[in-house]
């Protein structure tokens, strides 16, 4: 059963987010979405938002989808960047080799869901 919306898992990503951001306001913490949440969320979010700009504005296109290549571009960026470097530049972000791992099944989700 596909939702009929075209978005509809983009929007389940944000919701998600949303929820998180909620109970952070609210001083409630849930250890596995203080941790891993929005790493799990951050690249179906992006990526969505860069798909709707791409499909709307530049080639005016519904049906366009990206290459694997630039989701997996993408995901080594954000491992690379939030896990080695700039952890070395600053002591507020810590590197967990895990949170790449919510990379890729953020961008897996965002292939397979998103990307139609």
């Amino acid at each position: 059963m596909t939702p009929q919306n075209k978005y509809f898992y983009f929007y389940i990503a944000i919701l998600l987010w949303m929820i998180h951001s909620i109970l952070l306001a609210a001083k409630i913490h849930v250890q596995f979405f203080d941790n891993y949440l929005d790493d799990l969320t951050l690249l179906p979010i992006l990526l969505g938002i860069a798909l709707i700009i791409q499909r709307k504005k530049i080639s005016k296109n519904n049906e366009y989808k990206f290459n694997r290549v630039l989701i997996v571009f993408a995901c080594l960026y954000f491992c690379i960047m939030f896990e080695l470097v700039i952890p070395h530049l600053s002591k507020s972000f810590t590197a967990d080799w895990l949170d790449c791992i919510a990379y890729g099944l953020g961008a897996y989700y965002f292939d397979r869901l998103i990307n139609k």
